[in-house]
């Protein structure tokens, strides 16, 4: 049962009026969600990956379009797409870590909305269920394999253009100047190089997060470049998706 009608506002205040939502007619104070008749699934593939973006477009389509999301907040909130956090603990897994960094680790599964969409979401769709274990092992090995390869490509990048920020490497405090011959610098450029090239050996055509399997046999800036937009965030941008030319942001005064 709805109890909007004992309240004294036209909805609770971290989440748009009923004018702008409607389905928060069926919001429920002691649940702090609507009511399970009304809750939406949160989309997900055949595998029961939750899919972000549908989700985040889902939200969207319950809510006027001209209603403007505040972002009382100077930075995004970042929400978990993959919830409730206790169904990923490791004592529901016997001691396994995996889903609970499938939850926690992977960019894909979380995003950067405003705080009151971030509520939005919790309150009119239910969560996603929990994948196999199977298909959360599959992909978060993936996931991590894009990761090291990523972090080795930036590796060998930085070792060409920047051997200066090389931990461990000397530089002059008053030039800049990296304070090793250039025997040994070499040395270090190939070793990163080798460490890429090693890499390599862990991907396999398949993986979840590449498109082009052929990436790898590029060199290490396009790698970098590339995978970056997968591996180099812990969390999805959703702020373009959200506040388009009828979506701006709005900042608290």
């Amino acid at each position: 049962m709805a109890h909007t009608g004992r309240l004294r506002y036209d909805a609770p205040p971290h989440l748009p009026p009923i004018g702008a939502a409607p389905i928060l007619e069926y919001y429920e104070l002691e649940r702090k969600r609507v009511d399970a008749e009304h809750q939406l699934k949160a989309p997900t593939d055949n595998r029961g990956v939750v899919d972000i973006f549908k989700t985040v477009r889902l939200a969207l389509s319950l809510v006027d379009e001209e209603y403007v999301w505040p972002r009382d907040q100077a930075e995004p909130d970042v929400h978990h797409f993959v919830w409730e956090r206790d169904w990923y603990h490791p004592r529901h897994f016997n001691g396994s870590q995996i889903p609970r960094d499938y939850r926690d680790k992977i960019s894909f599964h979380k995003g950067y909305l405003p705080r009151q969409l971030h509520d939005f979401i919790h309150a009119v769709i239910a969560p996603p269920p929990v994948p196999d274990f199977s298909v959360m092992e599959a992909r978060l090995r993936d996931y991590e394999i894009v990761k090291a390869l990523f972090e080795s490509a930036r590796g060998a990048v930085t070792a060409v253009r920047r051997p200066g920020k090389i931990s461990g490497v000397p530089v002059s405090l008053e030039t800049g100047e990296v304070l090793l011959d250039d025997e040994i610098l070499m040395q270090i450029m190939q070793n990163f190089n080798r460490y890429f090239e090693n890499t390599k050996s862990g991907f396999e055509p398949g993986n979840d997060f590449v498109i082009d399997p052929a990436i790898i046999e590029k060199s290490p800036e396009i790698v970098a470049t590339e995978l970056g937009k997968i591996a180099a965030s812990n969390s999805v941008n959703l702020m373009p998706l959200i506040y388009g030319k009828r979506r701006r942001f709005k900042t608290a005064a």
